[in-house]
């Protein structure tokens, strides 16, 4: 199943929503402020949310040890951003 990332305009909190395709949203309320959340990224593949393994290699590679790994595709995304891997308006993950 696809991964659907939503950006909320308001406070800037990413959610992601994995859902089939016919059950997409273009919008979602922001569970953190409430605003309208809008779909930005979709991430295509088999997804098992309770098995993220992609997100463990990559923080393996990444993330110097001790240091707190992110535990999901948006606080992955944050941590490239804020240690300039990927400049605001990049490509993420």
């Amino acid at each position: 199943m696809p991964i659907y990332e939503y950006e909320c305009p308001e406070c800037g909190a990413i959610t992601e929503d994995i859902c089939r395709i016919d059950e997409r949203k273009d919008a979602i309320s922001c569970a953190k402020c409430g605003a309208s959340a809008q779909r930005t990224t979709t991430f295509r593949g088999i997804v098992n949310p309770d098995a993220p393994n992609w997100l463990g290699s990559a923080c393996e590679l990444l993330v110097p040890d001790g240091e707190r790994r992110p535990e999901s595709r948006s606080e992955y995304n944050r941590y490239l951003k804020d240690n300039g891997v990927v400049e605001r308006g990049g490509r993420e993950f």
